[in-house]
Parts: C-alpha cells; sequence; structure tokens
C-alpha cells in the first residue's frame, strides 16, 4: 500500500471529525496562523494586530505565530507584547522551522504568549537592549537595560514562566537551545491542550496526541474539545475501542454541542468495530 495515500486517509479523518476546514471550505479555522520572519518593525506589529483582531472576530481556538526573528524595534516589540496581553484568544508562539531563532526582542514576544513551543535545533535568548546609532551613554544604557529588564519579568510572572532566567536574558544576554528551554518551561494543562490544537494544524499528529493526552489527564481549559480531537486522532490510527471512550467523554461534557448528534453516532459506527 502506498505509504502516502495512508497518510492522506489519516489526515482526512482527521479533517472530517474534528471539523479542521478542508482547502475548499470558508469555515473559520480552529486554529489561525501567522509567519512572522525577519526584524521586528511596525509592520509587524500591523500584521500581528490583524491577526489578533481576525482570530477573535473568527473565534478561532488560538492564534498561532510561527516566529523566527533577530529582534527589532523596542517600541514595535512592546506594542507587539501589550496586544498579545491583552488578546481574547489565546496566542501561541512557535519558535519555527528547525533552525530559527528568537532572540532580542522574539525573547519578549515569545513570553508573552498563552503557549510557547520551539522546534527542533532552534534557540532563545540575548534579549539585552541595543541602542541605535550608539548615542546612548553608560548611565542611560543602565537606565535601558533595567527598564527592560522589569518588563521582560513582568511578562514572564504574568505568564507563569522562569522570570530569573528572563531577567538574565536581558542583563547577561544569556541564550538557550529548544532542549534547554524545556527545562525552564511551566506547562499546565490547558498549555497542553493549545499546544495540541497548533501541532493538529501543523498536522505533527503523533506530537498533538502527546499533548491531548496530557491535558485531559489534568483537566483545564478545553478539556471537552480535548476529548474530542484526541478521539480524532485515536479513530486516524485505527485505535476505535479508544477513540470511541474519547468522543463519549466530549458528549458527556458538552450534551449540548451542536455536533453532539453527529459524534454519537460516529461513536456507534466506533463500536460496532471492535
Amino acid at each position: 500500500m502506498n505509504p502516502g495515500r495512508v497518510g492522506l486517509k489519516a489526515t482526512l479523518l482527521v479533517i472530517a471529525l474534528l471539523g479542521l476546514p478542508a482547502a475548499a471550505s470558508g469555515a473559520p479555522a480552529p486554529v489561525a496562523t501567522i509567519d512572522i520572519e525577519g526584524v521586528i518593525s511596525p509592520v509587524t506589529l500591523r500584521l500581528v494586530g490583524l491577526a489578533i483582531d481576525r482570530a477573535q472576530a473568527e473565534r478561532a481556538q488560538a492564534l498561532v505565530i510561527q516566529l523566527d526573528t533577530p529582534g527589532g524595534l523596542e517600541r514595535s516589540m512592546r506594542a507587539i507584547v501589550q496586544r498579545m496581553m491583552n488578546a481574547e484568544v489565546p496566542v501561541v508562539v512557535f519558535v519555527a522551522p528547525t533552525g530559527a531563532r528568537a532572540a532580542s526582542a522574539g525573547v519578549f514576544i515569545t513570553m508573552a504568549a498563552h503557549v510557547a513551543a520551539m522546534a527542533p535545533a532552534t534557540n532563545i535568548g540575548a534579549a539585552s537592549p541595543v541602542a541605535l546609532g550608539g548615542g546612548a551613554d553608560k548611565t542611560m544604557m543602565k537606565k535601558i537595560e533595567n527598564d527592560a529588564a522589569a518588563f521582560i519579568r513582568t511578562i514572564a510572572v504574568e505568564r507563569g514562566r522562569n522570570a530569573d532566567w528572563a531577567e538574565k536574558a536581558v542583563r547577561e544576554a544569556v541564550a538557550i537551545t529548544e532542549r534547554e528551554a524545556l527545562k525552564l518551561k511551566s506547562t499546565g494543562p490547558s498549555a497542553h491542550y493549545y499546544l495540541g490544537m497548533t501541532l493538529i494544524k501543523l498536522r505533527r499528529y503523533e506530537e498533538a496526541q502527546s499533548e491531548l493526552e496530557s491535558a485531559v489527564k489534568n483537566g483545564g481549559d478545553g478539556i471537552a474539545l480535548a476529548h474530542k480531537f484526541l478521539g480524532g486522532l485515536y479513530m486516524s490510527a485505527r485505535r476505535n475501542k479508544e477513540a470511541a471512550d474519547e468522543l463519549e467523554k466530549y458528549v458527556q461534557l458538552d450534551p449540548k454541542a451542536a455536533d453532539a448528534e453527529r459524534i454519537k453516532v460516529t461513536i456507534k459506527d466506533l463500536r460496532n468495530k471492535q
């Protein structure tokens, strides 16, 4: 059997069950996405602002920002962070693709996300402020550094992240790999859910399954939908009993869901295949 055909079939099963839109569908995506690559600037601020507004208007599950930046303008970075911190939709920052970085201003943006994730062979850090044109004296640079350190600590504390490391990224320009970042992260059940949704959007189904399994185990935001999406992933892997069990939990937790009756039919079909 053609492996590519099997992979496509699995993808279509997940799309059909979970309500992910196919290319021809005009329905809003459950996870909105935007790619940010290059220097952080006023243009970046406008793009992120529009993406947040659109995600909120479409009632998306989350907005995923795929980020690869060497840094940029402090004013634009602060405005982006403000938009993210006040967004009505969860914002996920995914440092990607492989080889990408979230340096300087990118550290602040990543720290401000509801969920932060990094692809293999990526890095984050080196957030020390730099005066453009070299016009600032030693006293002024110290003031700028203190201000930046206080700002990143505030963000880290608000998002439940490692504030001490964040401050070191500003004061000492430290940088770490994605593997080292794993040791610093604080991941709760809600983070597992949103990261799982992000990975589904990226069609990284095995990783998504692991995150959703952690989400349903620990509870938190999106628990009903986590059961639904996990059931869909099990279904695509032909794990019919587990798929039916997860979908039943979804219906039990949200019996008035718009797709509850359709899901019940799916559960019955899965039980008959056992």
